[in-house]
């Protein structure tokens, strides 16, 4: 029987990007969670090595930057795995103190999200200085207590947890979409799947070929692969890479991997719920 229940952890706190996305998660899947919140990636991820937590909520991919760092924990931390994923749209806002208006912004704090809005205010702000914060509901607290000369870029939901914020301008980030990830470390295998996950140590591209081929007449489709070189080696890399198709045999998936090399791990494959987004979804692999 597939797991329920979870003590997860969040970095940063309510009304942040990862909070949001795992709400969907947590949602669509049917999980119950005690969530503990972290103030960085670092101890976020001890935590789910170590075993204080059960699964967290990361963005692997997105389609403004491509693959995150968090995707690169899979290759470094063998134990972990995804046992969900949703491609979910970012809804970058901008908010201001309450009683003021975007005239008087001369500062605009935030964390990751001031890239993917840096267009957008670089065009209607282009006085305002940027500047990051080690957390999105640090420095929308900032400005809620400020002076006015303060905004923030953060998730539609931070105004819930933050009061004395009101949203200048919504959808500030071009359309841009993430794919998050329920990274546990005690992902598992479903017999029938719709994503699967798949690591590769130091093979070649002539072994990395030889798997892709035999996809096809398996009936599986690449969703993404992530790459990286190996030092000190002669063009071999480690690699991971996201198959899909819908109720598709992971044993006939685990068989072929097998053969291709020794190298290749099925790390999960588990099921896209009904109210995920489609399993292709958009090309997260192209800058926006």
């Amino acid at each position: 029987m597939r797991r329920r229940h979870f003590a997860a952890g969040i970095i940063g706190g309510p009304g942040t990007f990862a909070w949001l996305a795992f709400q969907h998660l947590q949602r669509a899947y049917g999980w119950t969670c005690r969530v503990q919140y972290f103030e960085s990636a670092d101890t976020l991820l001890m935590a789910l090595v170590e075993g204080s937590i059960d699964v967290t909520c990361v963005a692997v991919q997105t389609s403004h930057s491509g693959f995150t760092p968090m995707l690169q924990q899979v290759l470094r931390n063998p134990p972990l795995g995804p046992i969900g994923e949703m491609i979910l749209p970012y809804d970058c806002t901008l908010y201001v103190r309450e009683g003021h208006d975007l005239a008087q912004v001369r500062l605009v704090l935030g964390h990751r999200s001031l890239e993917l809005a840096s267009e957008w205010l670089r065009r209607h702000l282009p006085e305002a200085r940027q500047e990051a914060r080690r957390s999105t509901v640090e420095a929308a607290r900032e400005v809620a207590q400020g002076d006015g000369a303060l905004a923030v870029v953060g998730s539609p939901a931070l105004a819930q947890f933050v009061p004395g914020l009101r949203a200048a301008a919504r959808g500030i980030d071009g359309g841009a979409v993430a794919r998050w990830w329920a990274l546990s470390r005690a992902p598992t295998c479903e017999a029938r799947f719709d994503r699967a996950v798949v690591v590769g140590c130091s093979v070649s591209a002539h072994v990395l070929a030889g798997l892709l081929a035999t996809l096809l007449p398996l009936g599986l489709e690449l969703a993404a692969l992530y790459t990286e070189p190996v030092p000190a080696t002669a063009f071999l890399s480690n690699c991971v890479l996201l198959i899909g198709d819908h109720g598709a045999d992971s044993s006939a998936l685990k068989k072929a991997a097998g053969r291709a090399s020794s190298s290749f791990r099925l790390v999960s494959a588990f099921r896209l719920v009904a109210d995920c987004p489609p399993a292709d979804g958009p090309d997260l692999a192209r800058p926006a």
